[in-house]
């Protein structure tokens, strides 16, 4: 801080001006302090400059009063103030804003004032507008009302309170402020509420503020209409901090709401609703601006600007609120639309309309925007017409074919069931939708920075409620695409909150329609399904928004037959609408919802809002009106009688033998016998839960297991296991975890799980519950544990026949090994966590066909069981095959809780404990390292631990590193085989070379010095390469740690495609060159050698790869199958600047490979390269850096953020990470595209490239991030 300050006699009053940026203004303030009419020795100037540039540049001495000038860093007027005060000499200060022009008796009439006031008084004087600002109609308006200061409802004389303390014309002690502590400089940064802040503080301590209209300053500043919208939102910012410092009741303001959900959906709710009028009037205000500058606007119109003023400015004043609330800013989101990266996923129910199917599907296709990923499901309810062989050859589609129809309900609820985890919104349409260019951006808009939108309902020409946009035009897809993008425009981003919406084309969020649980299939074949899950959405808390801008076309009807058996349904549903919603309404005309008492915004009971999505093999619902005789059996209906048995109904009443049933929970891995443990107790009296499901082929007996608590525990582990191949809904009892879970338990989970909780004596069960107890335990404090479990293998070996044989499993990618790793990771969660905590019994399979097992049993429930439930058929054997010598230890530990200690001893594989010598290896790993000596050793041990014992070698290539990796490797102890060539530095690709010419085995695994493998991977690479035979590279997973996840960038990453591109890898198709990646890659060596290995020109990181990759395609017919059971983890956290050069630097190098190889350029992933030439991609780098430069420093503070702190803390920091998360990858989408045209530029700039001419017509095409 500097100061240039003289010396006078002590003064009577004190001038205090912050300034910032504003020379003019000041030279003005300062000419107007000279000429007014006290003596010059009678006051002081205090001027701090608060970060201007250029400085304020005053020579004091030629100045006729004392000053002092203060340089300092831009903090804000109240901390400039705060720094003035500090030099004050005088007893009184006087506050001017840098934009005043005093009266020249200013001074005097505030001392004069101050003289003869009583108390503790701060005096306020005038600040009306200047002539020259009155030019302004805007200004004119706020000058002649109290849209900016009320002084037009001031007295003379008369005392004001708190809300008065405005600082830009106002007087009091240098003692008051200093009482009250000084201004707020930590929570008010900018100039707005400061004042009124301490206003409030010292109103508190005593004082008030008298008006006197003598004391005159005029306000020089014309706010226009942009800036005062502006000032809205700084506004509501800086009230919400004032009601967070001091609450609404003390402050004598109307409280917001204390659910702080509730409040961020009403705040959303008011600006999507105010936001584009608000931008409508204030661009007309503008228009006016320009038109009557100069002139008095009449009476009539200043009223009008002002009412709107009013009503205009609020809906920038909540998302002031908001985003000081969230750190969002809301009209910013809403304004850039949807978050590139928004993933959907369309489902289409499709009966015998084999050209609308075609043309929805086709219409999607051709509107598809790679930024928004959409992949498309198909589910056919028994089709005759030829629907059924044209699904089945769209390569695009995930297709589902039901044997009959099964209503909409039902089969929207079967295309849940494949929807990938991670995707964002769940599009259903009718199959006689037509969707227009651009509908995906128009939509996702509606949901853009709120959470709270749980739908996004989209308008038709045939629609109801809301949705109707009328449209007589042509059926054909231009005509379609004309209008729709004509109606976008009139309607631009209007948008409507709805009670109800039809589900013809509406976007449900994928975590909202996962918490609710599906549409409830009692509303089948069709009809108010729609109007029932829209109601739920509501109830849970989410808003239903209509996008009134996103218009699709819906086809008309087929004819009279078909809407007849419509108009029967409708009637049928329209009952059942009304006994499930408002039974006292039942006999109300159709769709007469005025004598309907619906539960808008009230409570709704369990049964209401949740429903739980059936077994995929559980018959369809049956209606009136069906078409075909019976429904589809189900496949419990096909098996023979004698295999069979019905399934048991859950005891509905307390049993009355006298007995105290305890509460059991039993668990244990899928396959080991909890069906048989569950089915002694229900068979006993044990309420196993509503509407168990039917028994099938594997569970003669029946599963004893329900939609319900199956689909809790689904809903909770599908948002914990996050780092797993991939699995869709009712496959997570074959989740692996072998870490304890961090479980989110929403009050509407919590809610279904205390319902449960009263429904004793129960015995549920569910092999979830292994991972899923701590999120029940809290509601069942006095259940009881039961773990059972049966050998490894043999469970294993079970679980290997169910996935290969049952059709909801169908793609799970679970072999034996990896099903011996969920058997340990279950059994090991129960006996390392959850066992320390209540009572458990363990017991062995075999032990409940025993006398003694089953009376250990009976004592520990406290009732008798039934005994002859078991049946020795179901003893099978154990299997003989040999498990890792680690889960035989967890076995052991198994059977001595459960003391079995007859129990068959098991095959283990040996502990390696030496290296073993591999005369003709199968498999290289290749490891080249550089300046990673740490890292290396560990990824080196990874290697050392795996179950492909014998079978392997390992080759370290040290490309030159002088950070001891040298002096490590020579120290290392090898436990298997391990070869070290050491050389200089040379690049990644010579460094691979160099091994690859060492290499023995027929195959080569490449992976980087950070890959930390899991004990199976060489076996999973081994074993992909035998069943896939050659010809083939095997690419298996690169995941983040877990721990790694909390850092937001490292979690953008994982989530998105800006370092690799794992999404939508299918372990069923072949992939081309462009998904060869060697951080974990297996490949002929043979192959590899005979296409001259890699490219060492490639020096850098990045595209050696890619082009080893495209090569070896050409020349040797080589693609690429993902096994993602081949795991391993990238111990490598990026840094913001890391990932920087990273995307520079992999650009550079695709400029090499395209220069390369310009044919790889017709490649679906690079279509959508910029037809811009270098040139324009250097004015464009050159135009943006300013904004780039601020956005780079953002996205950087933004990537250091540890969001699990934030998620520790609570749902509340849970949403405010996704929002981090949501915003990282907005800045970053459009940062990487910038640093890939860095790269491209640096790479032709040194002679390589693409495009090798910016002036030439015949420019080749400029690279661009695709």
């Amino acid at each position: 801080m500097d100061s240039n300050r003289t010396a006078p006699k002590t003064p009577l009053i004190s001038v205090l001006v912050p300034t910032h940026g504003r020379p003019d203004r000041v030279r003005a303030l300062l000419a107007r302090l000279a000429a007014q009419t006290v003596p010059m020795d009678s006051f002081e100037l205090i001027l701090i400059d608060d970060g201007g540039d250029p400085p304020v540049a005053i020579d004091v001495r030629e100045l006729g009063f004392a000053c002092t000038v203060l340089q300092r860093k831009n903090a804000g007027p109240a901390a400039a103030r705060n720094a003035g005060l500090a030099q004050v000499a005088a007893p009184l200060v006087l506050i001017l804003n840098d934009d005043a022009v005093p009266a020249s008796d200013l001074i005097e009439r505030h001392l004069a004032a101050h003289a003869s006031a009583t108390g503790k008084t701060a005096v306020l004087g005038t600040f009306h507008f200047t002539e020259e600002a009155l030019r302004s109609p805007l200004v004119q308006v706020l000058d002649a009302t109290d849209r900016l200061f009320a002084f037009t409802s001031l007295q003379h004389g008369q005392r004001h309170p708190w809300t008065y303390f405005w600082t830009c014309n106002i007087s009091l002690p240098i003692t008051a402020l200093f009482e009250v502590g000084g201004f707020d400089e930590e929570n008010f940064d900018r100039a707005i509420c400061e004042d009124v802040e301490i206003g409030f503080r010292l109103q508190k301590a005593g004082w008030s503020v008298l008006y006197d209209e003598r004391c005159v300053a005029h306000h020089d500043h014309v706010l226009t209409p942009r800036g005062y919208a502006a000032r809205a939102f700084q506004l509501g910012i800086y009230q919400h901090r004032l009601r967070t410092k001091h609450t609404a009741e003390a402050l004598g303001l109307t409280p917001f709401p204390s659910d702080t959900k509730e409040l961020k959906k009403q705040l959303m709710q008011g600006i999507q609703a105010g936001l584009a009028p608000a931008e409508a009037f204030f661009e007309k205000l503008e228009e006016i601006e320009s038109s009557l500058a100069g002139r008095a606007i009449p009476d009539e119109l200043l009223r009008e600007i002002e009412a709107g003023l009013d009503q205009h400015s609020a809906p920038y004043c909540m998302a002031g609120i908001y985003q000081d609330l969230t750190g969002i800013d809301p009209i910013a989101a809403l304004e850039a639309g949807a978050t590139p990266g928004t993933s959907v996923a369309a489902i289409i129910v499709s009966y015998n309309a084999l050209a609308n199917t075609r043309r929805c599907v086709e219409s999607l296709r051709a509107a598809s925007d790679p930024r928004f990923p959409l992949s498309l499901i198909v589910v056919d309810n028994g089709s005759n017409d030829g629907s059924a062989e044209w699904l089945r050859d769209q390569p695009d589609v995930q297709l589902v074919l039901n044997e009959a129809n099964h209503g909409a309900p039902r089969a929207r609820n079967q295309g849940l069931r494949l929807v990938q985890p991670g995707t964002d919104w769940i599009a259903f349409f009718d199959n006689d939708v037509v969707v227009p260019e651009g509908w995906m951006e128009r939509a996702l808009y509606h949901g853009a920075g709120s959470p709270d939108v749980g739908s996004i309902a989209l308008c038709a020409n045939r629609a109801s409620k809301l949705q109707v946009v009328p449209y007589e035009g042509p059926s054909d897809q231009p005509s379609i695409n004309a209008f729709a993008s004509d109606h976008a425009a009139a309607a631009f981003r209007k948008g409507d909150d709805a009670t109800l919406f039809t589900s013809l084309a509406v976007l449900v969020r994928s975590d909202v329609m996962q918490r609710l649980g599906g549409y409830d299939e009692s509303f089948s074949p069709w009809g108010f399904e729609d109007d029932d899950l829209a109601l739920r959405i509501r109830l849970a808390g989410y808003r239903n928004r209509v996008a009134q801008d996103t218009f699709v076309y819906h086809a008309h009807y087929d004819g009279p037959a078909k809407e007849a058996r419509h108009a029967q349904w409708l009637h049928q549903n329209w009952k059942a609408f009304l006994e499930k919603w408002s039974p006292s309404a039942l006999g109300s005309p159709l769709f007469d919802y005025s004598k309907v008492v619906l539960p808008q915004l009230g409570q709704a009971t369990e049964a209401q809002l949740y429903f739980a999505l059936p077994d995929v093999n559980s018959p369809p619902p049956t209606w009136l009106g069906q078409p075909g005789s019976e429904p589809t059996p189900s496949a419990a209906d096909r098996l023979p009688a004698h295999e069979i048995e019905p399934a048991r109904t859950p005891a509905r009443t307390t049993p009355t033998d006298g007995h105290q049933r305890a509460n059991v929970l039993i668990m244990g891995c899928g396959r080991s016998g909890t069906s048989m443990v569950t089915g002694m107790l229900a068979d006993a009296g044990w309420n196993v839960g509503d509407r168990p499901y039917e028994p099938r082929p594997a569970n003669p007996k029946g599963f004893f297991e329900t939609a319900e608590i199956n689909g809790i525990n689904e809903y909770l582990l599908s948002t914990a296991v996050t780092n797993e191949a991939p699995l869709r809904s009712m496959q997570h009892w074959l989740a692996y975890a072998p870490e304890p879970l961090d479980l989110e338990v929403s009050p509407g989970i919590r809610h279904r799980i205390e319902a449960l909780s009263k429904k004793g004596p129960f015995a549920y069960k569910d092999p979830r519950f292994c991972y899923t107890l701590p999120a029940w335990r809290p509601s069942m404090p006095d259940a009881k544990y039961v773990c059972i479990f049966r050998e490894p293998s043999a469970s294993a070996a079970s679980i290997v026949k169910e996935v290969e044989t049952e059709d909801y499993l169908a793609g799970v990618g679970v072999d034996f090994e990896r099903a011996v790793e969920i058997w340990d990771a279950m059994y090991r969660q129960i006996l390392d966590v959850h066992s320390e905590e209540g009572e458990w019994l363990f017991l062995h399979f075999d032990q409940l066909f025993t006398p003694e097992g089953v009376a250990k049993l009976e004592a520990f429930v406290g009732a008798p069981v039934a005994a002859d439930f078991p049946e020795r058929r179901f003893q099978r054997s154990a299997s003989t095959r040999p498990v890792a010598a680690s889960v035989g230890r967890t076995f052991e530990e198994l059977c001595q809780r459960a003391g079995a200690t007859d129990a068959p001893a098991i095959a283990v594989q040996p502990e390696p404990t030496s290296v073993q010598e591999v005369d003709a290896p199968e498999l290289s790993v290749l490891i080249c390292t550089y300046q990673r000596k740490e890292t290396l050793l560990r990824c080196l041990a990874s290697f050392e631990n795996q179950t492909a014992v014998g079978r392997y070698e390992i080759l370290v290539v040290n490309d030159g590193a002088t950070d001891g990796t040298k002096e490590a490797l020579d120290r290392w102890e090898a436990k298997v085989p391990l070869r070290i060539l050491h050389r200089e530095n040379g690049g990644l690709a010579a460094a691979r070379n160099t091994g690859l010419r060492e290499a023995r085995g027929e195959y080569v695994l490449l992976v980087n010095d950070d890959t930390i493998a899991s004990p199976e991977l060489v076996a999973q690479h081994l074993a992909a390469h035998a069943k896939y035979g050659p010809n083939r590279a095997v690419l298996g997973t690169f995941e983040q740690p877990r721990a790694a996840l909390d850092n937001a960038l490292m979690r953008v990453i994982e989530e998105t495609t800006l370092v690799f591109c794992y999404q939508g890898l299918d372990p069923n198709r072949l992939h081309d060159w462009n998904r060869f990646w060697t951080c974990n890659v297996s490949v002929s060596l043979e192959d590899v050698r005979r296409v001259g290995l890699f490219d060492e020109s490639f020096r850098h990181y990045g595209c050696e790869d890619t082009d080893l990759a495209y090569r070896l395609e050409k020349e040797c017919g080589t693609r690429v199958v993902y096994a993602p059971l081949a795991r391993a983890e990238h111990e490598h956290i990026l840094t913001f600047q890391d990932l920087r050069h990273r995307s520079r630097t992999v650009s550079s190098a695709y400029v090499r490979f395209f220069a390369k190889h310009p044919e790889a350029l017709t490649h679906p992933s690079w279509r959508h390269l910029s037809q811009h030439s270098v040139a324009a991609k250097e004015e464009m780098l050159v135009r943006t850096l300013p904004d780039r430069a601020r956005a780079e420093a953002f996205a950087e503070e933004l990537s250091r953020i540890d969001l699990g702190d934030l998620e520790r803390a609570g749902p509340e920091g849970f949403e405010l990470a996704d929002a981090i998360v949501a915003r990282l990858k907005a800045y970053l989408a459009e940062l990487n595209f910038l640093w890939w045209a860095e790269g491209e530029v640096e790479a032709t700039a040194q002679g390589v490239g693409v495009a090798k001419s910016a002036t030439s017509a015949k420019a080749k095409p400029a690279l661009v991030a695709g």
